[in-house]
């Protein structure tokens, strides 16, 4: 029932996330990258799902909107996030493994119907994951972001982990023709340079931008950075 009051408290809850977004468009916000957990890929984390994207996107139109979708099974998905305004469909490449087939031919089906549904596709690897596990992936053309997470998915708050950057300098290096290698997790303005140094394109902070005391100048910080 979408009048009870779960979902009126849901309701209030998104009226202030998207008050944050719409008072501080001016500080530059080149997309909005959201984390959709179902509470059973990633233990202990249940976030939102497409009502909260299709409100991010009513409201600001102009937004890219990103989801990362860490859940089982994640075609489940596509077409009520496309439906919802989303800009990018980014896949966690493990959650994959709990379906019996091969990983890969299951990645390229997934990317091929982000794709129809009109969405573009990413895919996103845990720290322990190579990357030469997405290779073959990468290179089918299917997708235009890796994004390398620093840290365990699901939550916010956690120490960037300093191993990831010779994955990301792999991978910037083997596909040179992939637009986006993104860093995801534990960035901040002392990470952030890192990353960018090994090939790293994209920033994708939380904590170092909501946690700031002012968004402006923590995005305008960041950005900074990276030119």
């Amino acid at each position: 029932m979408l009048d009870g009051p779960e979902w009126k408290l849901r309701r209030a809850f998104w009226r202030v996330i998207l008050a944050i977004l719409l008072r501080n468009q001016s500080a530059a916000f080149r997309q909005v990258v959201g984390g959709i957990c179902d509470g059973c890929y990633v233990r202990g984390s249940l976030t939102f799902g497409p009502q909260a994207v299709a409100a991010i996107a009513a409201a600001s139109p102009e937004l890219k909107l990103d989801c990362h979708v860490a859940v089982v099974d994640p075609s489940r998905y596509v077409q009520a996030l496309a439906d919802a305004g989303a800009s990018r469909f980014t896949f966690q490449w493990e959650s994959l493994s709990v379906i019996p087939r091969e990983r890969t031919e299951l990645a390229l089906e997934l990317a091929q119907r982000v794709i129809q549904a009109g969405m573009t596709c990413g895919v996103c690897i845990a720290r322990a994951t190579p990357a030469s596990a997405v290779t073959e992936v990468l290179e089918s053309g299917f997708i235009d972001l890796v994004d390398v997470l620093a840290v365990e998915p699901g939550f916010g708050g956690q120490s960037f982990d300093d191993s990831v950057l010779g994955k990301i300098e792999t991978l910037a290096a083997r596909h040179p023709n992939l637009p986006w290698v993104a860093i995801d997790g534990g960035v901040t303005e002392e990470t952030a340079p890192r990353c960018l140094e090994v090939g790293a394109n994209m920033l994708i902070a939380g904590t170092a931008i909501f946690g700031a005391p002012s968004l402006q100048s923590a995005v305008d910080s960041l950005l900074q950075l990276s030119r």
